[in-house]
């Protein structure tokens, strides 16, 4: 949460992105080996935090796909990655469930690896353009953070993930697990609720 803006505003100074989505595969896939080959609860602090800085890099790669779209069609393509992301998260719920049910909670590490390796050497081949707008500075950053139709959708944006990370993501797989629920189970539980966000995603970009 720390790194997302700073990260976004320096893309915008240097006027690069890709550079930004590959190091953020990098440590995803950093993350992943540390994890998975010396578990231990100080090291699993380090894996998450270079998970977490994997994902600060996801806004980079929002703009850096936008950019191979005309204006007029950023709404759609945002559906589209979106779409993909969340399909991308049921393909990895379905092999990591997997992996745990048949070689252990480690072997989902791996998964994560071989996706994050794979990420990583698709990276090299994306382009970039630079755009036409002048970089953002620091200022225009507090500029558009007051402006008030940003500020209410952040807030209903705020609410919306404290709803599902209370119940989807918290609540709901203790439940299961408390009523006999397995690995794969667990899996499939969140590869469902996936599923439906990623159907909302593609529906968001059509006149739906």
């Amino acid at each position: 949460m720390a790194l997302r803006i700073p990260l976004g505003i320096l893309s915008d100074s240097i006027r690069r992105r890709r550079i930004f989505v590959t190091i953020g595969f990098g440590f995803s896939l950093a993350g992943a080996l540390v994890l998975f080959l010396a578990p231990s609860p100080g090291l699993l602090v380090v894996g998450r935090g270079l998970a977490g800085a994997a994902a600060a890099t996801w806004v980079v790669a929002t703009v850096l796909y936008s950019s191979y779209f005309d204006p007029a069609r950023s709404t759609r393509a945002m559906a589209v990655l979106n779409t993909f992301n969340n399909g991308g998260q049921v393909v990895a719920m379905l092999l990591g469930s997997w992996a745990v049910a048949r070689f252990g909670p480690r072997a989902m590490f791996l998964v994560a690896a071989a996706g994050a390796a794979l990420g990583l050497f698709l990276t090299f081949g994306a382009t970039e353009s630079l755009p036409n707008k002048p970089p953002m500075r620091p200022r225009d950053f507090f500029a558009v953070a007051k402006d008030r139709p940003l500020i209410i959708i952040s807030v209903m944006a705020l609410l919306l993930q404290v709803n599902t990370m209370s119940t989807i993501s918290g609540f709901t797989p203790l439940l299961a697990k408390g009523m006999g629920a397995g690995s794969m189970e667990l899996g499939v539980l969140s590869m469902i609720t996936t599923a439906m966000a990623a159907v909302g995603c593609l529906s968001s970009g059509t006149t739906l």
